[in-house]
This record gives structure tokens, sequence and C-alpha cells, in this order.
């Protein structure tokens, strides 16, 4: 779910969300404008979200990471192993017990 489509289902305003992050209103403005936020600040809005916002959720609307934030590439390309490791598990938990 996008931080704006958050935003507007619960009814939480920018500054109530800001505060639960830890963050400065100007930097959830610049976040809602567009701008990629640094992994700390992204995973803050994901924990105080709930998981409701993800940090894939947070990247350019085109999927890509912008090269200027490796530590946010780093952690999505982490997820996405791992996702992978738990799909593979399942898939040959399904095999045995076929």
């Amino acid at each position: 779910m996008r931080l704006r489509e958050y935003l507007d289902k619960h009814g939480t305003p920018v500054t109530v969300l800001a505060r639960r992050c830890n963050i400065c209103i100007s930097t959830m403005h610049k976040i809602l404008a567009g701008v990629e936020p640094g992994l700390r600040t992204a995973l803050a809005i994901q924990d105080a979200t709930e998981g409701a916002v993800t940090l894939r959720d947070l990247i350019r609307p085109d999927g890509q990471v912008s090269p200027q934030n490796p530590a946010l590439r780093k952690s999505l390309r982490e997820e996405k192993a791992e996702k992978q490791r738990a799909d593979s598990k399942k898939s040959k938990t399904k095999k045995a017990n076929a």
C-alpha cells in the first residue's frame, strides 16, 4: 500500500505519522512527493504502519531503487532472497508430501 493510501484510508494526519516515525514533517512531505527515503526512515514508516506500507511501497513508482540508496537496495535484495528460500522450501515440502 502506498503511503498516501495508508494516510487516507486510516485518516492519519501526516504530522501524527511523522511523529510516530520520529522524522521531520518536512521529510514526510518529501517522501509523499516522491523522494525516496533512506533505509532507517523506510523501516520506521514500515513499523509505524504495522507493515501496511512496506519498503517496496516506498521506492520509486517504476520499482527501481535509487543508486544513491544502497542500504535500501540491499535490504530489498535480502527480502527477495528470503521469499525465494521460503517458496523453495514450500515446494520441496509439497513434493515430499505428494
